[in-house]
């Protein structure tokens, strides 16, 4: 087995713990993204996973010993005798517990190898006293760096080999390797990812970190793809790196590692994490901005949960993406997350978010829906501020749940979440929310009622719309609040608030302040055909008051919920008017950029005459996002608004 796969390993069931044992896709998935090409050996090991050998393993002494466990592999797994050692040696070296001996007897130590001092092994492994590895004895001279680069392969990361009286740990190996000779790339390379986070490795009279021991590798080969891979991920963000007389960032140098193996995906996946939501790089002729390259990795590897947990941040509520062709919206970004890493806390938490009210998805084979999964996160971290103040605005001031032994409820949990973190925009507005108008809580060392938390929040971020809107519905006619420095009245709250809610850009042409559509044929006696105008003129022609009593009383049956789930409503609007494909796709499109919602957040700002009438911001944004004629965009959202039974939108 390539030295890689158990190094991999080792630090994998360091990162993950036992909760790997019970994830043999993710272990497949990380370990083929690191290894790539080393697939017999990667599916070795997970053969071995599925068979219960780690579990034996850290069982103790007196489960199975490892003659039986290579046995097992070879018959059950069909794992061929030469590999079956290995990789049951690497499960060991990974989870702690006694070494394995081949099949044949290994030649006996020379008198110059001695047996290092035993060291103490985890609570469930038995104790043993590690020895050379067998394969070495006998061959490793002390002046040959390709020797050191070998044991230093073959030992586990604890692993000590005792040679001329001295112990030889990992690192020190792999350092020796590069004393003797400093053009040993993979020496190098090999010596970075043995260094524990932080830790350094005296190489001559330098001490050296992880991330300068991949560009020493790099300064005498600049093709070795690990190198690049591993030098990016050990990068602070934002940090700067000089290789081979280059100044480079992670992207640079993930980049670097795609012109090398263009199929890597996990350089994809680094590539796309790597990048800021408005970031975009040049690679094979064409540009990548941050989704491309996440949809590149899962094109090349479904099984990479850490992808699909930063797409489905990507696409938010209305987004969606093409992997592997098929079409995938951000709740199933999170469901293939959790499929493969049912521990990912985050994802957990981000799959609740993602729900709509009483949706119901299926995780694996467990249904779940949104209080589920937040609770499913808490139970995995605790510390997950988010996590419980979703919790306990699904919750909401009566109903309670058991948590760690201990019921809480809706304001509680909130609490809670703004004791992990004080600077929680949502906690301090999900706690405006819940509580009754003369309620207070005592948070920071003093007491708030629901106008403070609102106060609060917006203290923290002036951009949250929601903390204004819920402002001007709690604050009486002539009650102010405290944001920061400023005292604001009810009018104040309203002014701001609708000012956010005003698209970028400013008004739209057309009448102002009486929310009518601008001049033009009358929607209503347009034919019901969608033109194949330019973008600028696209004429849908909808006119059909059918149609928006049809939405109408589709939204009745379904309920509000329906604004959530897209694909849902399409589905059902296109059974529903079979004729007109086109009317369904504008209204989709309108959905797709939340100006229903924005409707119905626009109701909290029921403003005079003389300003800017919310309908009138709607159909501007979905004129210059969907090139619709200026008439067909105010049907569209006149019907919604209509549909939704919002004041003053009459049937179109």
């Amino acid at each position: 087995m390539a030295d890689i796969v158990p190094l991999a390993l080792k630090l994998l069931y360091k990162e993950r713990g036992r909760a790997l044992l019970d994830a043999p896709e993710l272990c497949r998935t990380r370990l083929g993204a690191i290894a790539a090409g080393q697939k017999e050996e990667v599916d070795a090991v997970v053969v071995a996973l599925q068979l219960g050998i780690p579990q034996a393993v850290l069982a103790g002494p007196g489960a199975a010993v490892p003659t039986a466990l290579i046995d097992r592999l070879v018959k059950e797994g069909r794992v061929s005798p030469s590999l079956a050692p290995v990789v049951v040696q690497a499960w060991i070296n990974a989870v702690g517990g006694s070494a394995v001996s081949p099949p044949t007897t290994p030649a006996p130590a020379p008198a110059s190898l001695t047996a290092a001092p035993p060291r103490s092994a985890p609570p469930t492994a038995s104790p043993v006293a590690p020895t050379t590895p067998a394969s070495m004895r006998g061959r490793l001279r002390p002046d040959s760096a390709e020797g050191w680069l070998a044991l230093g392969d073959e030992l586990g990361p604890d692993e000590q080999a005792s040679f001329q009286g001295q112990g030889w740990g990992k690192v020190a190996c792999y350092a020796q390797a590069v004393r003797l000779d400093p053009s040993l790339a993979a020496a190098w390379v090999n010596l970075g990812t043995a260094l524990p986070p932080g830790a350094s490795a005296k190489v001559g009279s330098e001490e050296l970190r992880e991330k300068e021991c991949y560009a020493r590798a790099l300064k005498v080969d600049s093709t070795q793809v690990a190198a690049w891979v591993n030098l990016g991920q050990a990068l602070a963000e934002g940090e700067v790196v000089e290789v081979r007389g280059e100044k480079l960032r992670a992207v640079d140098l993930y980049l670097r590692a795609l012109k090398l193996e263009p199929e890597l995906a996990l350089a994809w996946q680094l590539l796309g994490l790597a990048l800021g939501p408005a970031g975009s790089v040049s690679l094979l002729a064409r540009t990548f901005q941050r989704q491309d390259c996440l949809v590149r990795a899962l094109g090349l590897d479904p099984d990479l949960p850490d992808a699909w947990d930063a797409l489905g941040e990507i696409l938010g509520e209305k987004g969606q993406a093409t992997v592997q062709g098929q079409v995938i919206r951000r709740v199933q970004c999170y469901q293939n997350a959790l499929r493969l890493d049912p521990q990912d806390a985050l994802a957990w938490a981000d799959l609740g978010v993602s729900l709509a009210d009483g949706q119901t998805v299926l995780v694996g084979s467990q249904p779940v829906v949104r209080k589920d999964c937040f609770l499913r996160a808490i139970s995995i971290d605790a510390s997950l501020a988010a996590a419980w103040s979703n919790l306990g605005e699904e919750l909401g001031p009566n109903e309670k749940a058991n948590l760690q032994g201990t019921f809480r409820s809706g304001i509680e949990c909130v609490q809670y979440a703004l004791t992990l973190d004080p600077t929680l925009v949502h906690g301090w507005v999900a706690l405006g929310t819940l509580l009754r108008p003369f309620e207070k809580v005592e948070l920071q060392g003093r007491s708030f009622t629901r106008v403070e938390c609102l106060g609060h929040a917006l203290e923290l971020d002036p951009q949250y719309v929601d903390a204004w809107a819920e402002l001007t519905l709690v604050l009486g006619p002539n009650e102010t609040v405290q944001v920061g420095t400023e005292r604001l009245s009810k009018e104040e709250c309203h002014r701001r608030g609708h000012a956010l809610l005003s698209p970028p850009g400013g008004a739209a042409p057309g009448p102002g302040a009486s929310g009518s559509p601008p001049a033009g044929p009358s929607p209503q006696s347009m034919p019901s055909v969608l033109g194949t105008a330019p973008a600028a003129d696209v004429t849908v022609g909808i006119g059909d008051a059918e149609t928006a009593e049809a939405l109408k009383k589709l939204l009745a049956t379904e309920g509000p919920t329906l604004l959530g789930d897209t694909p849902r409503c399409e589905k059902l609007l296109t059974e529903l008017l079979p004729g007109d494909p086109d009317v369904v796709r504008a209204l989709i499109q309108a959905l797709e950029l939340d100006i229903p919602e924005r409707l119905l957040a626009a109701q909290a700002y029921a403003r005079p005459a003389d300003d800017l009438d919310p309908m009138e911001g709607s159909a501007q944004q979905l004129q210059k996002a969907t090139g619709l004629a200026a008439s067909d965009a105010w049907w569209i959202v006149r019907a919604w608004g209509y549909a939704l039974a919002l004041p003053g939108y009459p049937r179109p």
